[in-house]
């Protein structure tokens, strides 16, 4: 911590380096100097008691094939299956990747479905960042120059919730153009709980929280008849602004409405078979 805050902005924080290392070669970023985590005890621990505590350095395919987090919080290990390739996901950490804050990432929707806090410390002591202010913009986070993510957290969703992540890229390895992450949990006929978190569209992932109120408590036949409508809802309060060779915004707009419509319609699906 000492060296980071001596060093500061002129200093890059390195740790799996998947995200780093390419900027390197490509001389978009040309830091002072690096600082590597990989010899800090405690960075790659996955504690799983009432919730989770995850380390900055654990690998993104760690938590993709962790018994633990598989079932007190399927949607994170989903989500980091979808990211890059096998390779990447042994080499890369969840710290980096959040920290990165590249649009189209994909574990940043599982967190935001979980409301995650993100632990950070520095040279002045600890602090805890909500996952929802954590990523500011394009490749921006909320962090000081002086700060160092040391992992995350999250309460554990009720045992009955259940999760859908859409993903839309050109390739299953490349960055999504469109993600949605969904997490509902039915009582009854009514969906009494209700999570949407949309990435790849802007310049930060963001929760759709005004379709998440007016969706609350409805019943499950109108959920799934009605699919179509809460995924516009949903696409016209993220406001697609992201305009590239990938997708223009309408097509994102098409994408984030198309994602949320089959996401509901198989987690009601589901939900009904195992009811009967």
């Amino acid at each position: 911590m000492e060296l980071k805050s001596r060093l500061g902005s002129g200093a890059r924080v390195l740790s799996g380096g998947q995200s780093l290392v390419p900027l390197l070669r490509q001389r978009l970023a040309q830091p002072d100097a690096l600082i590597s985590l990989g010899r800090i005890a405690g960075l790659a621990d996955i504690r799983v008691n009432g919730g989770a505590s995850i380390g900055a350095m654990t690998t993104v395919r760690a938590i993709e094939v962790s018994p633990e987090l598989r079932k007190v919080a399927p949607i994170l290990p989903l989500a980091c299956s979808s990211v890059a390739s096998v390779h990447v996901r042994t080499m890369g950490t969840i710290g980096g990747n959040l920290c990165h804050a590249e649009v189209g990432s994909d574990p940043p929707q599982a967190l935001l479905l979980l409301d995650a806090q993100v632990d950070a410390v520095s040279a002045r002591g600890h602090r805890g960042i909500s996952i929802h202010d954590f990523v500011q913009g394009y490749f921006t986070s909320v962090l000081d120059d002086d700060e160092i993510v040391t992992g995350f957290s999250f309460t554990a969703p009720s045992p009955s919730a259940r999760f859908s992540y859409k993903k839309y890229s050109l390739r299953a390895m490349d960055l999504a153009i469109a993600a949605v992450g969904v997490g509902v949990d039915f009582v009854g006929d009514r969906c009494e709980w209700l999570r949407i978190a949309v990435g790849g569209v802007g310049p930060r992932p963001v929760r759709a929280r005004q379709a998440e109120a007016d969706w609350h408590g409805c019943p499950l036949n109108d959920l799934t008849r009605n699919a179509g409508g809460l995924g516009e809802d949903v696409a016209r309060e993220v406001e697609p602004s992201l305009s590239d060779v990938f997708g223009s915004e309408g097509y994102r707009r098409r994408l984030v409405r198309a994602g949320v419509k089959q996401a509901i319609e198989s987690l009601a699906a589901s939900y009904a078979e195992e009811v009967g």
